[in-house]
């Protein structure tokens, strides 16, 4: 026979029992069951995975070195050789006209003005100062610089392949302040780019020694003279081939670091 007392007692306690088992199904989180995206998943690998990393290099610098510092230096260098020239530029070279004038003998030189005077003088003044060297030809009929390009010059670069050009005067001045400025025109041919100086210079000579500075010359001075297409051509290859090779290097540094990433 059972007393009342351990009776109650005992039903006190299934149903002290009961609503514990009951508070723990309804406010246990752990209990429920997780429903997590691959993206979350990644995130706590690789957090785990870098966690690692990060002690590994605490505990061996001398890998970190190779792994990052060494293959970043490593990019800057190919970066710097790009920007080198192993191509070096030429010397300073100096331009005069006898520089032109010895290409053949005699050099054409087709000259014009806006006056059959004018030209005539400018002739003379070309002849007497280079003498055979030259071989002035003289247009009479053309007033303006396009009709001497049609109806004159046009003529004598069918006849002469090797011409360089002409020049065409004009008398009057224009007064800039205390300047007075002498005009003229030079026609060159594409055949001959480079005769620009040529002809510039051959004109501004012949108006200063009308002008009495008998004289009077004037050289002109290239530097640095321009590479060619066929050395900057050589300059990128070189420069390629070592940015290249170098990056290598590099890269391949940055692939085995990827790998000591995981495995490490």
């Amino acid at each position: 026979m059972i007393s009342p007392n351990r009776s109650t007692l005992k039903e006190h306690h299934s149903g002290e029992f009961k609503h514990e088992s009951d508070s723990e199904e309804q406010f246990d989180f752990d209990r429920i069951p997780r429903e997590d995206g691959d993206c979350y998943r990644f995130l706590i690998h690789f957090k785990a995975i870098f966690l690692k990393r990060l002690r590994v290099i605490i505990r061996d610098l001398k890998s970190f070195l190779f792994e990052l510092i060494l293959p970043f230096i490593i990019i800057l260098l190919a970066l710097f050789l790009l920007r080198i020239n192993f191509i070096k530029d030429q010397n300073s070279k100096s331009f005069s006209l006898s520089t032109y004038l010895t290409d053949e003998n005699p050099t054409l030189i087709p000259i014009g003005s806006d006056t059959t005077g004018f030209s005539t003088t400018m002739s003379g003044i070309l002849s007497s100062n280079y003498g055979s060297q030259i071989n002035v030809a003289v247009d009479s009929a053309s007033t303006i610089p396009a009709d001497f390009d049609k109806n004159f010059l046009f003529k004598k670069k069918l006849a002469v392949k090797t011409l360089k050009g002409g020049i065409f005067f004009y008398t009057n001045t224009v007064t800039s302040g205390s300047n007075t400025l002498y005009r003229f025109n030079t026609l060159v041919s594409t055949r001959t780019p480079s005769s620009s100086l040529f002809l510039t210079n051959l004109a501004t000579e012949t108006i200063l020694r009308n002008l009495g500075y008998t004289a009077a010359s004037i050289q002109g001075l290239n530097h640095p003279l321009p590479k060619t297409y066929k050395q900057l051509q050589v300059n990128n290859i070189i420069s390629g081939f070592f940015a290249g090779f170098i990056f290598s290097i590099a890269l391949a540094f940055k692939f085995a670091s990827i790998i000591s990433f995981i495995v490490k």
